[in-house]
């Protein structure tokens, strides 16, 4: 059932799968290296990178200036809007470099920037929350500019071998959410290292309705206002979301996530339907997806939600019928407890998502049936019913 609290905060990293393995003291920076380290040879865009790789006075100033926005990240939670711009920075980073089998890493850029042990104490794990463990290490370590720096120009080499280029579009919109994130990059917005990029790809524009054809033309031409409509309708349900979470009565917030939730359910053609009762107990609501029922859970609370919630919420599950599924959306997110205690007491019934993943699918990253299609086959799979967004 909707519970409401104090303002609520969001963790990224998912039920202590990668929060809690970051070090503990902030690591003291090296020293900025300009470009003397290749003696001078190396040309075009990637020395006009190393150049531009600022030093101590330079990020003393940029500390300054600052300062303000990076206590408040490291002394508070990731917000669901940070948590949101950190996983569109990994999805941006992920392709720039391997994490491994090639001359030049992502290992090679956290040992230059200092996060050498976030990287190497996370090897048990798969590429993409390696990526997250970084960028939110270099985070609360002030070192998220030099870690950004070393990729872009470790990849400028490792893209141009691949016949991959890096673009244009890449590097400004890494330079456009570490702005988001209080972390101003001028040197990724450098005119002479733009224009010596790869241009961005040039999507085909379609027209917004469709027109008779030439008889014996070949063109096709594409209706694609229906995509325009749905666009428009996430668009507004993300911005009523940023509205609920920003909200001073969070109890208010709490009793209308339950319509909230019907409207983005429809909108994806899943047959949601409002919140009842039967005997004895409250569901949330339920809809329809792959020819199973599932039952609907939803909480935003200050807390994270405990293993009694899922204790809860799976009993209600298991006295329908034996083909009734169930989903737990928990704004806040779960804690890591809560999640091993729910594994080992049988196997789940629901899966677990969290505001990282409404988010996602708010922003246009993933449709919601994709998202639950993914959630859905991990838990089929590893018997694990939680998958953090940054896997997606």
């Amino acid at each position: 059932m909707l519970v409401g609290g104090s303002e609520p905060e969001l963790a990224a990293a998912g039920p202590g799968r990668s929060g809690g393995r970051r070090a503990g003291a902030e690591a003291e920076l090296p020293a900025g290296r300009g470009p003397g380290r290749t003696g001078g040879r190396r040309a075009g865009a990637e020395a006009e990178l190393a150049a531009a790789r600022p030093g101590p006075e330079a990020e003393q100033a940029v500390g300054v200036l600052n300062h303000r926005a990076r206590d408040s990240l490291r002394i508070c939670p990731m917000q669901l809007h940070q948590a949101a711009i950190v996983a569109e920075m990994v999805d941006v980073l992920y392709d720039m470099l391997p994490a491994s089998g090639a001359p030049k890493t992502f290992g090679d850029a956290a040992r230059i920037a200092g996060l050498h042990e976030v990287w190497t104490s996370n090897s048990h794990l798969s590429k993409k929350p390696r990526v997250l463990a970084l960028v939110e290490a270099g985070l609360q370590q002030n070192s998220l500019e030099k870690l950004l720096l070393e990729v872009v120009s470790l990849s400028l080499n490792y893209r141009r071998a691949k016949a991959r280029p890096l673009r244009r579009d890449e590097v400004e919109r890494l330079a456009d959410l570490a702005e988001q994130l209080g972390r101003p990059m001028p040197h990724l917005r450098d005119r002479r290292l733009i224009e010596r990029l790869a241009p961005s790809p040039s999507a085909p524009v379609f027209p917004a309705t469709a027109a008779p054809s030439t008889p014996g033309s070949s063109v096709v031409e594409i209706d694609d206002s229906a995509a325009r409509t749905h666009t428009v309708a996430l668009d507004a349900l993300r911005n009523r979301f940023m509205e609920l979470h920003g909200m001073a009565d969070r109890k208010a917030a709490g009793r209308n996530l339950n319509g909230f939730l019907v409207e983005l359910f429809t909108l994806f053609d899943l047959a949601p339907t409002e919140a009842f009762r039967v005997v004895g107990e409250e569901i949330d609501g339920a809809f329809y997806f792959h020819n199973e029922t599932y039952l609907l859970e939803a909480k935003w609370t200050a807390e994270k939600t405990q293993a009694h919630d899922l204790y809860t919420f799976d009993a209600k599950v298991s006295r329908k019928t034996t083909y009734t599924r169930g989903l737990f959306i928990s704004i806040n997110g779960f804690t890591g407890e809560a999640v091993e205690a729910y594994c080992r007491g049988g196997p789940p019934r629901a899966v677990l998502i969290d505001g990282a993943h409404l988010f996602r699918v708010l922003s246009g990253g993933i449709s919601l049936d994709q998202l639950l299609l993914r959630v859905t086959r991990h838990l089929s799979l590893r018997g694990d019913p939680y998958l953090p967004a940054a896997d997606l």
